[in-house]
């Protein structure tokens, strides 16, 4: 549920510009550990945790859930920043700015989400490990400093399914942390699920 003092702005995805693509680092196209991180409990269908993040705490939101479709296909709607209304519901428009494509690192997505407009930038991505990390590109409207944002597929190779991973790390008062991180997981679920919604109107791929 969304805490009342913050429903006015929890309508819609927070804006925040408080990291530099400098902070994503890769190795011959697979990423290294930073501060983002790969901290994950995938046997943990859903969770909200603290870890540590430079020896300062850290807030974290993460869920994952698993797809009948493979790895692939749902990857083929997810890489490019710019479709959002494809598979969000609520989201109504999107474009990337400056004439980026949409699988450009520093891309900057407009996007009309539940009539706010909303601006997010694509740090890093990877076709190899099937996951993308962005930023919001304006000030954050939320309690919130220093957020961002991963979603990853895998392979499941029982079945041909996709393992989703989608975690945020942020800052923000002591006191509010656990409450922000477990509303942004909720988040996570509720547009995944919208995302399988869109997944089960596409044909099945053929078997290869």
């Amino acid at each position: 549920m969304i805490p009342e003092k913050w429903e006015p702005v929890f309508r819609g995805i927070m804006p925040s510009k408080w990291r530099s693509a400098r902070k994503i680092q890769s190795l011959a196209g697979r990423p290294v550990p930073s501060e983002i991180g790969w901290v994950g409990a995938p046997e943990q269908p859903m969770m909200a945790v603290l870890h540590g993040s430079m020896g300062l705490p850290m807030a974290k939101a993460y869920y994952s859930t698993v797809f009948e479709q493979p790895a692939g296909e749902v990857w083929k709607i997810i890489r490019d920043f710019n479709n959002y209304p494809v598979w969000v519901h609520g989201a109504a428009t999107s474009e990337i700015e400056g004439g980026k494509s949409g699988d450009t690192v520093g891309a900057v997505r407009n996007v009309l989400y539940r009539e706010r407009r909303i601006r997010q930038r694509l740090l890093a991505q990877s076709d190899i490990e099937r996951f993308q990390t962005y930023e919001f590109a304006d000030s954050p409207t939320l309690p919130v400093t220093d957020f961002s944002a991963t979603l990853r597929v895998t392979p499941v190779v029982d079945g041909d399914r996709a393992f989703i991973e989608w975690w945020a790390v942020f800052d923000c008062d002591a006191g509010s942390r656990v409450e922000l991180a477990q509303t942004l997981t909720g988040w996570f679920e509720t547009w995944l699920e919208s995302l399988r919604d869109e997944m089960a109107l596409r044909p099945v791929p053929a078997e290869r």
